[in-house]
């Protein structure tokens, strides 16, 4: 059966997934978080997304920053704390080292090589305060960095 991730060329000895569907989490912030964590180690996401939750440290925002202000930090341009986006997407990174040590990959080494986020269904919500639910789905993709040039 073929994986149903955007991601091609999937190895499934070398590489790890974890896909988070119908996620109540905001599409715009979760594609800026996905945008920020792309390409870089998987623990280091993980320690900066709690911090984000703690709002000590922001995530940038580049296409969804209509009167976003600037924050505090060396040449750092509009940002914001997504807080319920970063923790969901911060249990997602737990559940890749967890299925990195169940493949005995080394942690240190693992690095996010896909991060897609995609918006869900509309979900209508009847009643006195109706409207749509916010429905996103999300993939990481993280593989050993190789240090071969």
């Amino acid at each position: 059966m073929e994986n149903k991730y955007s991601f091609r060329g999937y190895d499934k000895e070398k590489m790890v997934a974890v896909k988070g569907s119908s996620l109540p989490i905001s599409t715009k912030t979760s594609r800026e978080i996905a945008r920020f964590i792309k390409g870089k180690k998987v623990s280091k996401m993980k320690a900066y997304l709690a911090k984000v939750v703690e709002a000590k440290l922001p995530i940038p925002f580049t296409k969804f920053n209509r009167d976003t202000p600037h924050r505090k930090g060396r040449g750092f341009g509009p940002g914001r704390f997504p807080k319920k986006a970063s923790q969901v997407i911060g249990k997602l990174l737990h559940g890749i080292e967890k299925q990195a040590e169940n493949k005995c990959l080394d942690l240190e080494k693992l690095k996010l090589i896909h991060v897609a986020a995609q918006k869900g269904p509309n979900i209508m919500h009847w009643g006195r305060q109706r409207g749509k639910r916010k429905i996103t789905h999300v993939e990481l993709i993280a593989a050993e960095e190789d240090n071969k040039k």
